[in-house]
């Protein structure tokens, strides 16, 4: 009864109520709904809900107000209210229902008709909440799919913009490694042939004397710079190659000081060198080392204007690991200090190219931009670490910059995969010199035929192929017997190779398809190994002059065993050398007593019909007619031969 009489009173008092109801919901609310005029406020559903709360206490249905405080709720949502200023609509009216009710009843008989509607305000409290939480978590849901879909969108915008970009790096490292390689060839050819035109006897020599001059000085820039983009391409794919051994930085900078004295001089730069005469030896490879220094210097004398100083320092620091600390400082232009990481890119340069020289030692001489790269490779291979500080960049002021080194007393690569390539099964390919990496066989038996005839002795033609890749003492044997003393034997010997050493320094050429192939099997993670019968004097002048010196993990020449071909010592130890076991080598031969080492030895043979027949090469897994037919998928596939 209460309820209705509650019901009844409230239409009566409606449009009191409703005007002091909706001035405080108003006032609890945010943004424009503050500003509107009692009117508009309470034809936002307001009106409706106070019609649908008094038929509810009216009849008891619930139905109408229900689906009023849902719509009033979604309303406020959409403006951005929050779950306070949602509830605060039953909480004021419930306030001014009681406000009102007091003034013309007595407080006991309010009472009564507060409680009849106790219950309704309640429902609509909780109904007001629930639609709040529910429209709330159907809204975060709805957009929490929007967002994982933008973010899915966006991943695979990354992913896409990640394999561009990877694909373009790759891109830019197979062009250098193939380039590096493609113009190397041709270059030992125009080496070698300025080279005999500097030997020959030609009319108006002098004449022609600086056009040479200024061939070779053009051919060792392009040198040069085919080295570092080779060398850039082994960085990049992880088979940079190290001969570990104690290496002394103060002799390291000592011949540098040497080499960079005509630069300096005539750049009227001061380089000083303090604080290394007490530094230990480090465990390192002394050429790559004195490559990172090098550059380092390079560019700090690329980099000072005339008259500017360059000092060296060095300390020793201890700790649960000791390390080297080599710091290469200049007087320079610096550089700006969101340049210090990206310097240490593939081609990158803090100015641009087109403004500089290409000197190495002028003022702001522009090179390819891969010193820096190398270097830092060359210090990481080592486990070390380089980087660059500054203040700024400067022309007028020249704030200078310094490049750190650190290096461990003992290398130890960080590089996983560079330590992988240690405890996984290692796989080399074993060269022979000559007639594999180079075709020497015309220069050896001409040494042969000039050295014995010194000594009124003969050597045919067949007799030299049929001891081709034997040891000096065992062919004078072979062929002389007891005619021969041990003194005469080494004598001949001796001189035979320093006439083969005169004739093949002139004509030098590596054999077609070797530089590719080597690069290739780099970069499939081979080892690279050199096992001949040729005296190590010789070995190392051919393989320096082919700049092959450092993509060899082994060298082993007749002064490192004690018996030569067809004995298989001699690839036993290039295989112990690069860590790899007999059934993981191939071995690529020109003679039937090499083909016979390396089966003796449990490996793969493969052989070049460069200086034999291939019918007296039966013995090889392969035969081939040269190293342009090879590529490192065959020799993978020889490898598993047999295996399965």
């Amino acid at each position: 009864m209460a309820s209705k009489e509650l019901a009844h009173w409230l239409k009566e008092r409606k449009e009191l109520i409703m005007v002091k109801w909706i001035r405080a919901v108003r006032k609890a609310s945010p943004g424009t709904d503050a500003l509107l005029s009692t009117r508009e406020l309470g034809s936002r559903h307001l009106e409706a809900l106070y019609d649908a709360f008094v038929s509810a206490l009216e009849t008891g249905d619930y139905s109408d107000l229900e689906a009023i405080l849902e719509q009033l709720v979604r309303d406020r949502l959409k403006r951005e209210y929050n779950l306070r200023e949602v509830l605060v609509i039953a909480l004021e009216l419930k306030k001014t229902c009681w406000e009102e009710l007091v003034k013309e009843f007595p407080s006991i008989q309010a009472l009564e008709y507060l409680q009849a509607a106790d219950e309704l305000f309640n429902f609509m409290t909780i109904k007001m909440a629930n639609t709040f939480t529910e429209e709330s978590f159907a809204f975060i849901k709805k957009l929490n799919k929007s967002l994982e879909q933008k973010v899915r969108e966006r991943t695979q915008e990354l992913q896409r913009a990640k394999e561009e970009l990877e694909r373009i790096d790759k891109a830019k490292s197979d062009f250098i490694r193939i380039a590096a390689h493609e113009l190397r060839t041709p270059l030992t050819l125009i080496q070698g042939y300025v080279g005999m035109l500097a030997t020959e006897e030609l009319p108006d020599k002098e004449r022609i004397r600086p056009i040479l001059q200024g061939l070779n000085k053009g051919i060792k820039r392009l040198e040069s710079i085919i080295r570092d983009l080779i060398d850039v391409s082994y960085i990049d794919a992880e088979v940079l190659t190290l001969s570990l051994q104690p290496v002394s930085l103060p002799q390291i900078f000592q011949s540098l000081l040497v080499e960079f004295q005509p630069a300096l001089q005539t750049r009227r730069l001061n380089l000083s060198i303090s604080g290394l005469e007490n530094l230990p030896l480090v465990e390192g490879d002394p050429q790559r080392l004195k490559q990172v220094f090098y550059n380092l210097l390079s560019n700090a004398i690329k980099y000072t204007p005339n008259g500017g100083s360059i000092t060296v320092t060095g300390e020793l620091l201890r700790g649960e690991q000791d390390f080297v600390h080599i710091i290469v400082k200049d007087t320079g232009i610096g550089i700006p200090p969101d340049k210090l990481e990206r310097i240490f890119d593939k081609f990158y340069r803090v100015e641009d190219f087109r403004l500089h020289s290409t000197s190495k030692t002028d003022f702001k001489g522009a090179g390819p931009g891969l010193g820096l790269t190398i270097a830092k490779g060359i210090v990481e291979a080592h486990g070390g670490k380089i980087w660059a500080e500054s203040p700024g960049y400067d022309e007028e002021r020249c704030p200078g910059s310094s490049f750190h080194v650190l290096l461990p007393i003992k290398a130890q690569p960080r590089k996983a995969e560079y330590i992988q390539q240690i405890k996984l099964p290692v796989k080399a390919v074993i060269f022979d010199l000559d007639g594999v990496i180079v075709d020497t066989a015309p220069y050896h038996f001409q040494a042969w035929q000039k050295a014995l005839a010194e000594f009124g002795l003969e050597m045919s033609e067949e007799q030299f192929r049929s001891t081709f890749g034997m040891r000096n003492q065992e062919i004078l044997r072979t062929l002389f017997g007891t005619k021969l003393s041990s003194e005469q034997i080494e004598e001949i010997g001796r001189r035979k190779e320093a006439i083969y050493r005169e004739l093949v320094y002139k004509h030098l050429t590596p054999m077609p398809g070797l530089l590719r192939l080597i690069q290739e099997l780099k970069a499939r993670r081979f080892r690279i190994a050199v096992a001949t019968s040729t005296p190590k004097a010789n070995a190392s002048l051919i393989l320096r002059a082919l700049k092959l010196e450092h993509e060899l993990a082994a060298l082993v020449t007749e002064e490192d065993v004690e018996e030569g071909k067809p004995d298989p010592e001699i690839f036993l130890k290039a295989a112990e050398k690069c860590l790899a076991s007999p059934e993981n080598c191939i071995v690529i031969e020109d003679s039937p007593a090499g083909i016979k080492a390396a089966k003796a030895a449990g490996m793969k043979a493969i052989a070049l019909t460069t200086t034999r027949p291939a019918e007296e090469l039966g013995e090889a897994d392969l035969v081939v007619e040269n190293l342009a037919m090879l590529t490192p998928e065959i020799l993978e596939s020889l490898l598993e031969v047999g295996k399965q």
